[in-house]
């Protein structure tokens, strides 16, 4: 069971990084820099069997833009991990 988890645990997070750098790159191309004060909300959300956590946009002073969202999933019975962005769709989706 450990390895599982580990393993589980091990992808997840890498599909979270490539979440995060897919949604970075996105940002840049609409003008949504670090250093104007942008950065990465994460939030998470029911999902099917499972759990999603979801990755947005923030500025404490300025809305963020419709439609830009990166997500990862893992379904609790199947163990299954899937990615995917908006706009521009799958980035990566790994099942177990």
């Amino acid at each position: 069971m450990r390895d599982l988890d580990s393993g589980l645990s091990q992808r997840f997070r890498e599909q979270c990084e490539a979440a995060r750098a897919h949604l970075w790159r996105e940002m840049e191309a609409r003008g949504l820099f670090r250093e104007d004060g942008w950065s990465i909300h994460e939030s998470t959300r029911a999902a099917g069997n499972g759990t999603a956590l979801v990755f947005s946009p923030m500025h404490l002073r300025l809305r963020a833009p419709d439609g830009l969202e990166c997500w990862v999933q893992i379904d609790e019975a199947s163990h299954a991990i899937a990615a995917d962005c908006e706009p521009h769709g799958r980035f990566g989706n790994n099942p177990a």
